[in-house]
Parts: C-alpha cells; structure tokens; sequence
C-alpha cells in the first residue's frame, strides 16, 4: 500500500515538472537580455576562476555600474554556468529551466504535506505553468529568485515533516540556518525564510504556538544567527550608498506614509498578477505606477483588498488553515518589496513574485480542496469541475508562458513588446532608445527619449543623453532646455560643460559665463571651468559671433569619469 502510494505521488510529480518544463522550454532559443548583460557578459570576474574569490568581497553589480547588491551565491552560480558552457548562452537556459523544474517539484512536494494529493496537484500545476514566473525564469541573473524559492519550498517540506515527529536536533536547526544563509545570499529575500516556518508553528501545526515558546526558541534562535551572519557579510561590502541600492523614480525622497500610499496603488496588480496574469509587462515604473501624492481610487481599492483577504483568511485559520498560511506566505514574500519600511529600486516586477506566488498558490490549492464539501449534493462533479478548470488553466498558463517567453529573446525583442505592452512606460522607451542608438537606428532612437521625456521627465540622465545626441547633430537650440533639465534634477559636471558650450556656439555668453561660473565651486572640476569662465567672458567682452567659441566635449577630451546610471531593470 505504501508503495503504491510512493508510486502514485511520483506520478503526480512527474506530471508537475512536465508541465514546468513545457511552460519553460521556449527560453532555450533565447539569449542574453537586460541586466545579464551587465551581470553575465560585461562582468570581467566571471572569465576565469582564480576571481571567483572576489565575489565574496565585492558588490554584485561591477564596475562601471553603481556598485550595489551583495549576491555572492547568484554570482559564483552564474560564474559556474559561464565556465561550463563557456560562454554558451544555452548552458544557462538548461539550467533555469531544470532550477524551475525543482522548484515545482518542491512546491509540490509541500503541498502533498498539507493538502488532499488532488489539491495538492491542482496547486503544483498551477504554480507550474503560471505566467508571472517567465521573468524569473527569462534571465541568468534571475535565478536568484528561482533559487530562493526551491529553497524556501524544500525548508518547509522538512521542517514539516520534522516537527510532526517532534522537534528537531540542535544538528538539525543548524542547518535549518544553514538553508537560511544560503538562500539569502543568493537574494536578500531569503531572509523571510524564518518568518515562513514560524507562520507554519502559527497556522498549520497543531496547539497553540505560544504554549511551546520555549521549544520554538531554538527555532529563533538558530534563524536569527542566519540573518545576522547575512547582515553582517554584506556590511563588509563597500556599496556606493548606506543601503546598497539605489532608490526607484517613484520613490526617490519620498516619506514612507507616501510610500505607503503608492504601494496601496500596487495592490491590485499584485492580486491580478497573482490569479489571473493575462498581461505582463518588464517594467512598472513612473507612468504605469505613479508616485500618489495623496488618496485616491487606487489607495481605496488597495485597502480594501488587503482588508478583505486578511480578514477572510483570518476568519477561515481554523477550518482552512492552509489557506490562511498560504496568504500568510503571501504576504512574508512580499515585505521585502513593499517598499514601506526599505525603499527598492522597483515599485513592482514581475520576478519578484515567485517567492509569495507559492502562498498564494497554496492558498488557492486550499480553497480547490474544500469546494467539494461545499457542496455535499454534488461532491463528485464538482470535484470533475474543478479537475477539468485546474487542467484548462494550466493549459492557458503553458500556452501564455510560451508566448511570453518568446518576447524575452533579448533585449530588443522584450523592450519593444513593452512599449507596445505598456505605452506609458517611460523607461521602456528609453532603454528601446539607448539601443536603437547603439544599432545605428539614431533618427528613431531620439524619437523614443522624446517619448520618453513627454511622459517623465524627472530623471537626469535621459535628459542629459537626448541632449547629447542633439548636440552630436548641432541642435544646440533643443539641446540647451534638456542640459538645464538635468542640472535642475542633479549637479553634473559634463551636463554643465555641454550645456555652456552650447550658450556659446548660439552666442548666448552671459549664460554660459553664469553657468561657468556656478561650475567653479566644482571641487574636481573648478579648473576646466575657471578656464571656460575667462574664454565665455572674453567673447562677451569682444562680442564674439555667434558659433566661433568652441569648447571640448566632455567625451573626447575624456576630462569627466562620471556620467548618469544605464537603465537598470533587475533589483
């Protein structure tokens, strides 16, 4: 019997991770796109072996990028995959797609711990052909959150199994810690996994969790030391900024009450992203989420989600408990990127929703499992029912999945899909722009930072670059207003030496003098721009015609180092 069982439920896994892989097996005939570019190709460390010590000390993004992030882990994993295949694009797809694999399996395998097998299957193809994951699984440096999730699923499987045949060894929460460490060492959102297993001792073991504080101790104890080795091995790590990344448009300067306020806007399309992804998008910045400024519509249907699902697991944590620890779930892997307490680089991406995507998988495994008790009249075909709309969905979700695989086949290719996905979206038409410039396309490329600039203007650096590229055709005159754009936004020393250079070809002097002046406090650069200030002063002075003063720019006389960050998608 128990034979027959195993055999049985190594079929249903079977099933779990043929669907996986088919929702998955469209991201062979990819290749790199976005920040594998940066991560993967551009990265000097990941050519050899004898510099894989570096990424224990170093930050995860290198050199010429704003360095930031620590995910030593992710980067040897990368490192290893590139040596592999050397260099071979498909060596990383096989790998994301058989990481992806596991991780349904995993998910499965929980859920086997806490639901009917029907259930527990239902929950397994769902989460394995569900859409929302084609981000996580699109890119090499995405494989963090492939591998915090895997890790996150198998923790829990075990201590599950552990806890219901009593506590586990002192040998065993350490490396229960262990598990922890590693996985918030691929991304930081592995830090969560503690709060996982304590929402397991909260809503799915049997007693009152406080009665057996003492024995949960231990369980503290052991995840804290975890998350205190993790803080304190990126504390070692010399980021450009206290927070080691930097700060979305949306949220740059804002007071958390606001924060608070715009993520409440976010709300809904996590729930629909959640359970019904019929549109994806690579990016949801300035203009597809707006900064609030105050409440609105989106805050009040943002509260009220949250305030009916919390209330409605809450109500149902004693007949439905696994649906309650599923939103609980939910809810622990979306801290990380709510952006109340920390700000992100993200308002939302899509990535950043495997890890609470397996709650709200499991919570929607756990309503599956009561719908036929529901209805004891017509037990048996609502159980048919829902196998045959379980069946359809995971249908609908590989056919979806396919498909958008298809738009990440690099970085043209998923740019593009986005500007036609999410028109509002100010960066897709920038980073569409950027490399429409670098192919030779430079009539279009300025057309889409026009675009881009009509929708948010906001950011230094798109201003500064359209300006640039103005200025490479002689368009002084439109690139003046961009260059004083983006010393309104931020002091930058080759903006002001572009922008006075321009006042001085169209024979505006006295601005460029007052620019060239206001450059002077500049402490790396006071010198070039004392030198300016006499040279715009002499014109002045001699009335010199107009397009007779030339000055340098700042690329070719290579005087600047610094210039404005790429557009970056992963955080």
């Amino acid at each position: 019997m128990r034979r027959s069982l195993l055999t049985h439920r190594t079929v249903l896994g079977a099933l779990v991770a043929l669907v996986a892989v088919a929702a998955t097996w469209r991201t062979t005939r990819n290749f790199f796109a976005q920040d594998d570019v940066g991560i993967v190709i551009d990265d000097p460390r990941n050519k050899s072996m004898a510099t894989w010590d570096q990424f224990l000390d170093e930050a995860y993004w290198p050199a010429p990028y704003r360095r930031d992030l620590f995910r030593p882990l992710t980067s040897l994993l990368i490192a290893g995959e590139m040596q592999a295949g050397q260099g071979a694009t498909i060596s990383f797809k096989v790998m994301q797609v058989a990481f992806y694999t596991a991780s349904a399996i995993a998910v499965f395998a929980l859920a086997l711990r806490l639901l009917p097998p029907g259930a527990a299957l239902a929950t397994g193809l769902l989460f394995a052909a569900h859409p929302v994951h084609v981000e996580a699984t699109a890119l090499a440096v995405t494989q963090a959150e492939v591998m915090v999730g895997l890790l996150a699923a198998l923790a829990a499987a075990w201590y599950l199994d552990r806890r219901r045949s009593g506590w586990p060894t002192t040998r065993e929460h350490a490396g229960l810690a262990a598990v922890t460490l590693i996985a918030a060492n691929f991304k930081e959102s592995g830090v969560m996994i503690p709060a996982l297993l304590f929402a397991l001792e909260v809503f799915v073991l049997p007693g009152k969790w406080w009665e057996r504080w003492r024995e949960l101790s231990r369980l503290v104890v052991w995840q804290t030391l975890a998350v205190v080795t993790t803080l304190a091995l990126r504390a070692r790590i010399p980021f450009e900024n206290a927070q080691g990344s930097f700060v979305a448009e949306a949220f740059d300067g804002m007071p958390i009450g606001s924060r608070f306020l715009t993520m409440l806007s976010v709300v809904p399309e996590w729930f629909r992203l959640m359970l019904w992804p019929a549109t994806l998008s690579a990016d949801y910045g300035p203009q597809v989420i707006m900064p609030a400024e105050g409440w609105g519509l989106d805050q009040t249907i943002g509260l009220a989600i949250l305030v009916l699902v919390g209330a409605l697991a809450w109500r149902l944590r004693r007949r439905a408990p696994v649906l309650t620890f599923g939103v609980a779930w939910c809810a622990i892997g979306l801290f990380p990127v709510s952006n109340v307490i920390i700000p992100t680089g993200i308002p939302l991406a899509e990535r950043t929703l495997f890890l609470p995507s397996i709650g709200a998988m499991l919570a929607v495994g756990a309503f599956l499992a009561g719908l036929p008790a529901a209805f004891p009249a017509r037990r048996e075909l609502v159980a048919r029912v829902t196998a045959a709309g379980v069946a359809l969905v995971a249908v609908l979700g590989i056919s979806r999945s396919m498909a958008r695989h298809a738009s990440w086949r690099n970085s043209h290719q998923i740019w593009a899909q986005t500007v036609i996905d999410v028109p509002d979206s100010y960066r897709a038409r920038v980073a569409f722009g950027t490399l429409l410039y670098k192919g030779g396309y430079r009539d279009r490329a300025i057309y889409s930072y026009e675009q881009a600039l009509q929708l948010w203007d906001k950011v230094s650096g798109p201003n500064w670059q359209l300006a640039e590229w103005y200025r490479a055709k002689g368009d002084c005159d439109r690139a003046i207003p961009l260059y004083m754009r983006t010393l309104e936004l931020t002091e930058f020393a080759p903006a002001r030496s572009s922008l006075i250079a321009c006042l001085a070809w169209v024979g505006r002097y006295a601005e460029a003098k007052r620019y060239a002046f206001d450059g002077v406090g500049s402490d790396t650069y006071a010198a070039l721009f004392r030198i300016w200030y006499r040279t715009v002063d002499s014109a002045l002075k001699v009335n010199a015609p107009a397009g007779t003063v030339v000055f340098p720019t700042a690329r070719n006389a290579n005087l600047f180092t610094d210039a404005p960050d790429t557009v970056r998608a992963e955080r």
